[in-house]
């Protein structure tokens, strides 16, 4: 999962930037890598998602997923607390 990776819609120039992805897209995303569609970044990503059960990729998409957005790691507490405050 490069920056090269088309269905990847944030990188960090280098590798995607993972936190507050939806699980659902990493689900796919290992797949894809592990039944060999995807080929941009064979030597690397393709042997790590070949060796993953299909509970250890629910786990990682799951933490990935709730790990928070880029955006929402910038904002501070207060300003997520005042969220919804009418």
């Amino acid at each position: 999962m490069r920056s090269d990776d088309a269905k990847s819609p944030r990188t960090t120039g280098v590798s995607p930037y993972l936190a507050g992805q939806y699980a659902t897209y990493i689900t796919f995303t290992l797949r894809e890598w592990q039944r060999g569609y995807r080929k941009n970044n064979p030597d690397q990503m393709a042997v790590v998602a070949k060796k993953l059960s299909a509970q250890e990729i629910a786990a990682v998409a799951a933490y990935y997923q709730q790990s928070g957005s880029p955006r929402e790691a910038g904002r501070g507490a207060t300003e997520r607390a005042n969220e919804g405050v009418s």
